[in-house]
């Protein structure tokens, strides 16, 4: 297949550099980071090991034809994109998006239900510098078809797309699966990014959220918040690896995991290299739009559409935002305030 990742950063790139294998894959992204890769290839460091993939980049698309095209901005950036496209002519069989958030809605508009995958990409990577990425944690990728109003005509085509993408990955040596519910796997991924509140709030890791008792207890009380809306929205919860496993317990119990996982947290000695929530990696890049909108604002929104009380959430989507002005905010150096 010819596969194109638009909007080619740290995960677009992590997925084509896989995709590769068996795929004509094209970057289509920065610049500068187009440019590394068409020079010297795309350098992938971390939890895999190290490897070097010689990938084809792109910052001019202009008339080309992709049997599968995969949306790999950030969300709010999901129109821009989309217009880009289709002022170069871009055509697509399939379109696909590795977004976090209830993220479907834009493309079943613009493509239609009949020409989207289902697709939950449940990895994550770090840009180190143009060209080269870390991948930080390793997850687990999904495509697939809806559970219900997926038309006939195009679930065979779509499954089988589905079952080539992951054999890819499969045999890369990531985790993958094809599934005929991707409307619930979406909701988990969407769920369990949603807690990125608090890290994004605080500014956390993965191990700080816990060690900070302050910042565990705000977690805590954040999950029992997003657990309400669920409920309210009738998602059906199971054990699957895209749902935090804190969604499946009560409150005793979640408390009981909070502390095993501070304890293990305590004894690791690199505490500040671990996993990042990508919307603390943006806020601290000094991004002046993040995904709080869509993520915890959409949460927020499901809320007050269900009259529930979301305080926890609510002061943390403001210190977000509060962040995001201060980052466009620009002070000129070095004035004389003297008179």
């Amino acid at each position: 297949m010819k596969i194109g990742i638009f909007g080619a950063g740290a995960l677009g790139s992590l997925l084509g550099a896989y995709l590769s294998a068996d795929n004509e894959v094209i970057l289509y992204g920065r610049e500068n980071h187009i440019q590394a890769i068409n020079k010297s290839g795309l350098q992938v460091l971390g939890v895999a090991g190290e490897k070097t993939y010689q990938l084809c980049g792109a910052t001019d698309l202009m008339d080309q034809n992709f049997d599968l095209g995969i949306i790999a901005v950030k969300s709010y950036d999901t129109e821009n994109i989309l217009q880009e496209l289709k002022k170069q002519k871009v055509r697509m069989e399939m379109v696909a998006s590795i977004q976090n958030g209830l993220k479907e809605s834009p493309l079943y508009e613009k493509f239609g239900l009949e020409k989207t995958l289902g697709c939950v990409v449940n990895e994550a990577a770090r840009l180190i510098k143009p060209g080269q990425i870390c991948y930080t944690n390793q997850g687990s990728s999904y495509f697939g078809i809806s559970a219900s109003n997926e038309p006939l005509t195009t679930t065979n085509s779509k499954l089988k797309m589905s079952e080539s993408l992951v054999e890819t990955l499969q045999s890369q040596g990531l985790k993958a699966e094809v599934s005929r519910d991707m409307d619930t796997l979406i909701w988990y991924k969407f769920l369990s990014s949603s807690t990125m509140a608090v890290s994004g709030a605080l500014d956390l890791n993965v191990a700080e959220k816990y060690l900070n008792h302050h910042a565990c207890k705000l977690y805590l009380q954040a999950i029992d918040e997003i657990v309400r809306v669920a409920l309210a929205e009738n998602i059906p919860f199971s054990n699957h690896i895209l749902l935090n496993n804190m969604f499946l317990v009560n409150v005793q119990e979640r408390q009981e995991i909070a502390e095993k996982k501070r304890e293990y947290y305590s004894k690791l000695v690199f505490k500040r290299e671990l996993h990042v929530p990508s919307l603390v990696q943006d806020l601290r890049r000094g991004k002046t739009e993040t995904e709080a909108d869509t993520i915890i604002g959409k949460m927020l929104q499901l809320g007050q559409k269900h009259n529930l009380e979301m305080p926890v959430l609510k002061v943390c989507y403001s210190m977000i935002k509060a962040k995001e002005i201060r980052n466009s905010q620009v002070i000129a150096p070095n004035i004389n305030h003297s008179s």
